[in-house]
């Protein structure tokens, strides 16, 4: 096609660049714009500048290489064409050429089918800005996280989950609260009614080992043990200085569905705590054997639950356990996951706790960051792996670069309720040598004092 040349005002002649076109500029000074509908790179060429240049008396007619392709592989460099530019060229042209450059770019980048709205903006279109604010969500009784959030993002821009662990704790009732006139007493909400908590059972010592395993490998900014009633036992004492304590509001319902089990609720109370405060949320029987740094980036890390048939595939999970939760403040994710409580049945044990965040991802996997199934919750609960861990050295949970290890209390509890810090540093269970850089410096002596009163 015949390049078009007009030598009228470059503002109101020249067309807008886009990728089908290339500007070519000659001697004198004029600038060509032609059309070209296989290339998709904008090109400037600079007709035979000088007689000097060409080794010639007479400025000669158009040779065979009076026009350079600056895009080209010929012989002739960036340096060889610029040292030929006559002195006609002013800036004013150049300046005018790496605009229409620079404006292709941008045009590139920023019209992307992505950023458009998929149909057009009508005068009945209501912008975002306009929308009225939600009802404040979750429950307001959280503490603020918004220092430590800040703090977070201070030393790291791209940090989107703050260094903030949660535990939620000591949730059913004691005998005596079970015994009362009424038993436990519930708000209009659905809640337990705030200041009926009382002094609980005593923390165990395997607990305090998950506890001493996050200050020790996660280094957080702030632990936070929601709870109803308070732990006691020499084992919490050792731990008070590093928690701040969160009364628990315990719900009894979820959109007016019944949670009879105190495990459900406890779903309820971490979903609840990670949409308003963000963070990592843990089981009390999950021992962290390395940092969670790389998942701190992503609005939302769940990792799979391996699924009990071993005729199903590695990636066709049980579901995504939420014995571990590492998440932003109000991640889109976990707010889909709480709304699906709408058809929650409480004789359902973990549909809606490993089964249905993993429908969910599936669905939308670009709202959260998936582990497999060795990550977090390895080896599993079922057939004999609960009695390898904790009867044979055959598992070496270090070399396996998981990140923790989800014990499974209910089906390991034979084993977590004997531990003690001599057992541990004396016995070479797989079990045992994971724990073993977790026993506190004056574990031993508590525990022979905790033994000795208790055979008085």
């Amino acid at each position: 096609m015949k390049p078009r040349k007009d030598s009228a005002s470059l503002t109101t002649q020249l067309p807008h660049p886009t990728p089908h076109h290339r500007i070519l500029i000659d001697k004198s000074n004029e600038i060509a714009f032609t059309e070209e509908p296989r290339s998709r790179s904008i090109s400037f060429g600079f007709r035979g500048w000088t007689d000097r240049a060409k080794g010639q008396a007479g400025g000669g007619g158009r040779e065979k290489d009076d026009w350079m392709d600056l895009n080209s592989t010929g012989k002739r460099g960036w340096r060889d064409v610029l040292r030929t530019v006559p002195s006609r060229l002013t800036p004013t042209h150049l300046l005018l050429a790496a605009l229409l450059l620079t404006s292709y770019y941008l045009g590139r980048i920023t019209a992307s089918p992505s950023s458009r709205l998929p149909g057009p903006i009508t005068k009945f279109t209501v912008p975002p800005s306009l929308f009225v604010p939600p009802v404040p969500y979750p429950p307001s009784s959280f503490p603020d996280s918004s220092t430590i959030i800040h703090q977070n993002r201070n030393r790291n821009p791209n940090q989107r989950v703050p260094n903030i662990v949660h535990y939620v704790y000591s949730l059913k009732p004691t005998p005596r609260q079970k015994s009362q006139p009424g038993g436990i007493r519930v708000d209009e909400e659905g809640y337990f009614e705030m200041g009926q908590g009382e002094e609980g059972e005593e923390f165990p010592y395997y607990a305090y080992l998950a506890v001493r395993s996050v200050i020790v490998n996660l280094k957080p900014d702030a632990i936070y043990f929601h709870h109803f009633n308070t732990p006691t036992g020499p084992w919490f004492d050792l731990l008070r200085p590093h928690l701040t304590l969160v009364p628990a509001r315990v719900p009894t319902k979820i959109f007016g569905n019944e949670l009879r089990h105190f495990a459900h609720r406890s779903d309820i109370i971490r979903l609840d705590a990670l949409l308003h405060m963000g963070g990592i949320y843990l089981d009390i029987d999950t021992y962290v054997i390395r940092p969670f740094d790389e998942f701190l980036g992503y609005p939302v890390t769940l990792g799979m639950e391996a699924a009990t048939d071993s005729r199903r595939q590695k990636l066709d999970p049980e579901g995504l356990c939420n014995g571990i939760i590492v998440a932003e403040p109000h991640a889109s994710f976990l707010e889909r996951w709480r709304s699906s409580y709408e058809d929650f049945r409480p004789d359902e044990w973990a549909q809606h706790s490993v089964a249905r965040p993993w429908e969910i991802a599936r669905r939308y996997p670009n709202e959260l960051n998936v582990l497999d199934t060795r990550a977090f919750f390895w080896p599993g609960w079922w057939g004999e792996e609960v009695q390898m861990v904790h009867e044979t050295d055959d598992y070496d949970f270090h070399k396996s670069g998981q990140y923790a290890y989800h014990a499974w209390e209910s089906l390991a509890m034979k084993y977590l309720e004997k531990l003690d810090p001599v057992s541990i540093k004396t016995s070479g269970t797989s079990f045992n040598k994971m724990v073993r850089s977790f026993v506190g410096p004056t574990d031993e002596a508590v525990y022979a004092e905790w033994k000795r009163a208790k055979l008085r």
